[in-house]
């Protein structure tokens, strides 16, 4: 919660790959898609050939509030 430093969040999923991690799963609550941009950022300077990425959806209004279906 609060703040978070892309700089920081990209340099724990690089070393979350090193260590083995092989799962990253987002959704567009975490951040209304920043997550996913920062992912996507991350793999585009790795080489993570069993990586797997989930991401979800969810219904936002442009304020990004949950729209229940």
């Amino acid at each position: 919660m609060g703040a978070q430093n892309d700089d920081d969040s990209v340099a724990a999923i690089h070393r979350a790959l090193e260590l083995g991690v092989n799962w990253i799963d987002t959704a567009a609550v975490y951040g209304l898609g920043h997550s996913e941009e920062i992912v996507a950022r991350t793999l585009k300077t790795c080489m993570a050939p069993s990586l797997i990425f989930l991401p979800s959806a969810a219904p936002l209004d442009n304020e990004g509030i949950f729209i229940p279906m």
